[in-house]
């Protein structure tokens, strides 16, 4: 069976573009195996640990996929005992290279293919039933048994195309148990490209000391109405997606960024401990974070326990977001990062030469809560 699946409408246009860069870094790192070149792999092929990562945006991408695997199995539960991934770039080829996956033949195996581009060169299947050309448009999921053979179609084309490929083991346990992770606490993360001359633009606003001493911020504190307008609206669009697409809040509920302002942080500045007053959501986007500028760091609330009371340490062999007691962000030049103003947070020292800056907000409701008796507006 050959099925196709969209991708989460959270990965855009400037995922894309991310995933591009990053293959063709990924690649020459990486390639396929340790007898390159004098193998029968395409030249341009990266080694199957793709996936195996902590960058934000493939761990979105690998979330996804796996979403779609669930669907794709009609499962509610999957024990996944592998996972293989590895990019392809190339203007296609004359040669034919008919093969399947199979990694483990014990276990069940599905394979996967996304095409990161509009492509004139699909893949070719050879089923028991039929022979199938597949011409997927981009950033669509391509589900099928690794039993089944394939190879990308043969014949070229003017520009580079770029193909996610991969397996999954899936171990075929019915009796398994399963985890429902309630009442989690969301943090919404997304890459977007940092305009052109935002950099020059923030280095022109008056700043002033903060208050703790550990660095400086605008005294505009509505600092983001300075800001294009495009981007302005950008930042209410991940907004929206975060509280509309994702935690599904009524359609007369609107949200506002109710005060803003730049953070500039120069060597040994850091951020201690705190909390966002007044506010219901909070967010942060990076506009230039140089390497060994700090980490995000986000604190569990004692008064909301995951597992224990903080009274009660556990010991764990690796902590997983169910039992950590904090979360760190490695942040980089564009991340945006949102989430509930309630949760404590602090930045760690900036050990770079250079300063790191950082647009800060807060957000609030805008329109009415509830209904008759207990209805709240908010203007």
């Amino acid at each position: 069976m050959i099925s196709f699946y969209d991708v989460d409408n959270k990965i855009d246009q400037s995922i894309l573009d991310y995933l591009k860069s990053y293959i063709d870094d990924y690649i020459v790192k990486h390639r396929c195996c340790n007898q390159y070149p004098n193998c029968n792999h395409p030249k341009e092929q990266s080694n199957a640990d793709l996936l195996d990562t902590n960058d934000s945006v493939l761990s979105i991408l690998r979330e996804d996929m796996y979403d779609k695997l669930h669907k794709y199995l009609n499962k509610t539960y999957l024990d996944i005992s592998y996972l293989k991934c590895w990019a392809l770039k190339n203007k296609g080829s004359n040669e034919e290279t008919w093969h399947t996956h199979n990694f483990n033949k014990d276990i069940k195996e599905i394979s996967f293919i996304m095409y990161l581009d509009e492509t004139l060169l699909g893949t070719e299947f050879n089923t028991d039933n039929c022979f199938t050309i597949t011409k997927p448009k981009k950033f669509k999921w391509l589900f099928f048994n690794s039993n089944i053979p394939h190879q990308p179609e043969i014949g070229n084309q003017d520009s580079y195309r770029y193909v996610i490929a991969g397996a999954v083991g899936v171990k075929n346990n019915e009796s398994k148990y399963i985890i429902k992770n309630l009442w989690p606490t969301p943090i919404y993360m997304n890459l977007i490209k940092v305009p052109n001359n935002f950099k020059k633009l923030i280095k022109k606003f008056d700043y002033e000391k903060m208050p703790s001493g550990n660095g400086s911020y605008t005294i505009d504190k509505k600092i983001i109405t300075k800001l294009p307008i495009n981007f302005q609206k950008l930042i209410i669009q991940q907004i929206n997606k975060y509280t509309k697409d994702y935690l599904k809040t009524s359609d007369n509920i609107k949200f506002k960024i109710t005060t803003s302002w730049i953070n500039e942080h120069d060597s040994n500045d850091w951020a201690h401990k705190h909390h966002h007053s007044n506010s219901m959501f909070s967010g942060v986007y990076y506009i230039h974070q140089p390497k060994n500028g700090g980490n995000l760091t986000f604190h569990q609330n004692p008064m909301i326990p995951n597992i224990s009371f903080l009274t009660t340490e556990l010991d764990y062999k690796q902590t997983t977001e169910a039992t950590a007691r904090e979360f760190q962000i490695e942040p980089e030049d564009g991340l945006l990062v949102i989430f509930p103003s309630f949760v404590s947070h602090s930045v760690q020292k900036n050990k770079s030469t250079e300063k790191r800056y950082s647009l800060a907000f807060n957000v609030f409701i805008e329109g009415s809560l509830g209904l008759d008796e207990g209805k709240l507006n908010f203007y």
